[in-house]
């Protein structure tokens, strides 16, 4: 997606890791498990409006550009999971290209994989379409997103 901002902006949203419940339609709360908000190591836990949550941790940062996240302690039937956020100046001035993906490996085998094609799969499509869309609000509006894209 592009978005209406500049990368260090987008940057600075994205690499606090408390920061996410300003953006992320489904998180409630953050609570910050490391001593730095941001950087490699940098830890987080996600709590979701379905009562879930979720331990994330910063494994990579090339600050403007990439930041990876492993994702652990979450109720989904899967060995591993991490997502990526990947920056771009867009084309025209004050603009981002912005990039969030998530890779995923199923627990369960064949029968995991085939839950992941059948179901995992356009979940995680929806969550990152409205993460970034949620994304793009906040950094053109100031509001908080909450619950389906609206403002909090």
């Amino acid at each position: 997606m592009v978005i209406s901002a500049a990368t260090e902006q987008v940057w600075e949203l994205i690499s606090d890791v408390t920061t996410i419940v300003r953006f992320h339609p489904t998180v409630w709360e953050v609570d910050l498990l490391s001593e730095q908000a941001s950087g490699r190591g940098a830890a987080r836990r996600c709590h979701f409006t379905d009562g879930t949550d979720v331990r994330e941790v910063v494994t990579a940062s090339e600050p403007n550009r990439r930041l990876h996240i492993e994702l652990s302690e979450f109720s989904m039937p899967m060995n591993k999971v991490e997502a990526e956020w990947l920056l771009e100046p867009g084309v025209a001035p004050g603009t981002t290209k912005v990039t969030f993906e998530i890779q995923y490996e199923m627990k369960l085998g064949i029968l995991g994989k085939a839950l992941g094609a059948l179901a995992v799969n356009g979940k995680l499509r929806q969550v990152t379409e409205s993460v970034l869309a949620g994304l793009e609000k906040h950094l053109s509006t100031g509001e908080l997103i909450g619950p389906q894209g609206t403002a909090a």
